[in-house]
């Protein structure tokens, strides 16, 4: 088993899912908290920056073609006829998706490495 009871009778985590905090986290608060939480600086600074950028650069696309889809509602008077693109948020969109699972993956295996690793000889 991977859990002991305790009095209550409730089972507390075992080492099973110790590991799964830093995923919950980087899955619920934003890429990048979970290597912090698993203090790696570097990595979690680094997923949190470019998915920031990246998700960013998707919210500026979404609001510049919603712009444009009210400018063609409600614009009488320069009434093109064409609808804006909607191709334009799908590469950041897939971009920061991708980042955004790359970050969940690499949490996972590094708390996977941490849980698997031989406990270090004590030191003299």
């Amino acid at each position: 088993m991977n859990g002991r009871d305790t009095a209550g009778g409730r089972r507390e985590a075992g080492p099973r899912w110790q590991g799964m905090g830093p995923v919950f986290l980087s899955a619920v608060v934003f890429p990048g908290v979970g290597q912090w939480m698993q203090r790696r600086w570097v990595a979690g600074t680094a997923y949190a920056v470019v998915f920031g950028v990246a998700f960013g650069w998707m919210i500026v696309r979404c609001l510049k073609v919603l712009k444009a889809y009210y400018d063609l509602a409600f614009d009488f008077n320069h009434a093109t006829g064409e609808a804006p693109s909607l191709v334009a948020i799908v590469i950041p969109f897939v971009l920061s998706m991708a980042i955004y699972l790359v970050s969940l993956v690499d949490t996972a295996i590094a708390g996977r490495r941490r849980r698997d690793a031989p406990p270090l000889p004590p030191q003299p």
